[in-house]
């Protein structure tokens, strides 16, 4: 149980993507509604707009795992010491 809960995003990180996936969603959203007012280049402003959003959520995958891994090599360091001074206790040092 608490294994699973430590998966979850902390309040910053889930307002955060809540606003990144808004922005991704009118940036589509505008897209299409600038390709349907008559603009011949219908098919370059849609894949403009996925492009920006496939690179953006990319970004954020890509920032997520170094965070991720961040956080893993921070715990295990503060293991590592904890067990070093509780080693060197249990030897009389």
């Amino acid at each position: 149980m608490l294994r699973s809960l430590s998966r979850l995003l902390d309040p910053v990180d889930r307002d955060s993507e809540f606003l990144f996936g808004l922005i991704m969603a009118l940036t589509f959203t505008c897209a299409l509604s600038a390709a349907t007012a008559g603009d011949s280049d219908i098919r370059t402003v849609m894949y403009g707009a996925l492009a920006c959003n496939v690179a953006w959520g990319v970004v954020d995958a890509v920032m997520y795992l170094l965070s991720s891994l961040a956080e893993r090599g921070r715990s295990l360091l503060s293991l590592r010491r904890l067990r070093s001074r509780t080693a060197s206790t249990a030897c009389g040092h």
